[in-house]
């Protein structure tokens, strides 16, 4: 896209120049005759001026014609441009009078050009080539060779004096150089800007796009396309229907074709992909003429994700805050219960409907006892100690303890290791807990039949957003996945399944995937679930080899 971007401004350049050089020699006609008509006698000037000025005019008009068909080689189309002309300039200077000649003064049109359309380099170039050029019809003119063939003898009666002519040219090649000089130290400056706001522009996390007074893209950079036209690329011209060619649009198009300053915020678009957006427009007016509208589009995507995790963290402060009171208000009340009930149940036959019933409270009190300490553990995360830790070692472990489970019996457990680093840095004791807990999530789904299938690392495995999942550095990281051959997940429970006291099961207090998220953030790892209902679930751990704390400390190092 840049560099048909690149060839479209270049085409936009050439065809200027063009245009310009045909008013050019529109304008030298035009001289020409008035000057011959207004003399004593009468006369429509040189004819082969006028051959040479026909010439260069028909060649322009073929180029008009040539360069929409030119895809490729733009800048050698431009230095053939650019040299024809120094060697029409020659002919006309040779024809004209030589060194005196007004001509002369086209040399400076084509020694600017060239660092403006090619580099600052082929300045001088083709100032070299004007001064062999101008050269060769002084020397001519010297030495009073071809004169002959001048039509208006009357100007050059003689050959010209040697000193007032070398004089002349010595200052107009001085001339020359001097303005290749500045014409290229003012095109690479100008090159640069250019670049600069265009390498800004097109890096920007922000889609930008510029419409002209007739609602036509002018200018887009990549994210805006990212945006609104994912899968069809937009070309510069494009109109807003086609720019805008979604149904739900219609108010954009509206928007700037009404050409206003607006702020507003769009809702994320499932069909088609779209992100949350706010959208920015400034109406641009020069003068009394409207010049333009200028398009923002922001991605609030992360923004909704920081509001989100803000909330969560404050939510976790007021249960943490919270933590102290019901351990104390709860747990000692509920030990005294518990431990009473005991005390009076011996008093009963063992088969009696009180002992049963003293059971039951018994029972219950040791849940809700499970319960507060799940609570407790969520709200105060113990610090971690990471150490050098081998996950392949780590999930043997857990696998053997997941296949010695009474609910295991029918379930077929499965560890596969695929090529890869599998030692990181992070809190062994906390991710044997984080793993257990996925291992049990998918045992309670299989309900005694199935299988589930350990895989580490999972190359294949990449969370949401990866882009965006490492704060620092190019950081790699292992995945471990826990896949299950279950009934899945409901609808609406994968995005609310990390959320505390939130739980598909009958039983279970919703708090074990929300600490098994919150030890794994504390790694500045991610976890995530892919579900469908009937297909199974699949949940994924990703932790950074780095570990937790410092990028690139050696493993094993205390944090």
């Amino acid at each position: 896209m840049a560099l048909k971007k690149t060839l479209e401004g270049s085409s936009h350049a050439v065809r200027w120049l063009v245009m310009a050089r045909l008013l050019v020699i529109i304008l030298s006609e035009c001289v020409i005759l008035i000057r011959g008509m207004s003399s004593p006698e009468p006369r429509i000037g040189p004819v082969v001026v006028h051959l040479i000025l026909g010439a260069l005019a028909t060649l322009n008009f073929g180029y008009l014609l040539v360069l929409p068909r030119i895809n490729r080689g733009m800048l050698a189309f431009i230095a053939f441009q650019v040299l024809v002309d120094i060697c029409a300039e020659t002919a006309l200077v040779f024809f004209t009078g030589g060194v005196e000649s007004s001509y002369v003064n086209l040399y400076f049109v084509s020694i600017m050009a060239a660092p403006m359309l090619l580099s600052r380099r082929n300045s001088a170039l083709f100032a070299s080539l004007a001064t062999v050029g101008l050269s060769v019809v002084t020397t001519l003119y010297l030495t009073g060779t071809g004169l002959g063939l001048l039509e208006m003898p009357y100007l050059v009666p003689e050959p010209p004096p040697l000193l007032p002519t070398m004089a002349r040219m010595l200052a107009t090649v001085t001339a020359f150089f001097l303005v290749a000089y500045l014409s290229g130290l003012l095109a690479q400056r100008l090159h640069m800007e250019r670049s600069l706001n265009e390498e800004i522009l097109q890096n920007m996390a922000e889609g930008v796009a510029l419409f002209d007074a007739s609602d036509r893209i002018i200018f887009l950079n990549k994210e805006f396309e990212n945006i609104f036209s994912p899968n069809h690329p937009l070309q510069l011209g494009d109109t807003l229907e086609k720019v805008f060619s979604k149904p739900g649009d219609a108010a954009l198009r509206q928007l700037i074709a009404s050409r206003t300053s607006a702020r507003f915020e769009l809702e994320e678009r499932e069909s088609d992909g779209r992100p949350p957006l706010e959208i920015r427009t400034s109406f641009l007016e020069e003068a009394e003429n409207p010049s333009g509208t200028v398009m923002i589009a922001i991605d609030r995507s992360l923004q909704q994700r920081a509001e989100l995790a803000e909330r969560r963290a404050e939510r976790f402060s007021a249960v943490s805050e919270m933590a102290a009171g019901l351990a104390h208000e709860i747990r000692n009340p509920l030990a005294s219960v518990r431990g009473s009930i005991q005390e009076i149940s011996s008093d009963f036959p063992p088969d009696s409907a009180n002992r049963k019933l003293a059971n039951i409270i018994i029972k219950e009190s040791d849940r809700l006892d499970r319960i507060i300490s799940d609570f407790l553990r969520f709200a105060r995360q113990r610090p971690l100690h990471p150490v050098a830790c081998d996950l392949q070692t780590l999930l043997e472990e857990v696998a053997m303890l997941l296949r010695a489970r009474p609910d295991a019996t029918g379930v077929e457990i499965a560890l596969r290791r695929e090529e890869g680093e599998t030692t990181v840095r992070c809190d062994s004791d906390q991710m044997r807990e984080v793993f257990l807990n996925l291992g049990l999530n998918a045992l309670s789904a299989l309900n005694g039949t199935g299988s589930l299938l350990i895989r580490c690392p999972h190359p294949g495995a990449l969370p949401p957003d990866t882009t965006k999942i490492i704060t620092a550095g190019d950081a790699d990281g292992v995945t471990v996945t826990f896949s299950d051959t279950g009934s899945g997940l409901p609808p609406g429970a994968q995005d609310r399944i990390f959320e505390p006291f939130y739980t598909t099961k009958t039983h279970g207090s919703g708090l074990g995937l929300s600490i098994a998220r919150r030890v794994v953030e504390s790694h500045e790892g991610r976890i995530w679930v892919r579900s469908k209902p009937g297909q199974g679930a699949s949940f994924s751990v990703w932790l950074p080899l780095a570990g937790p704390f410092r990028k690139g400390a050696p493993v094993g190092e205390k944090g």
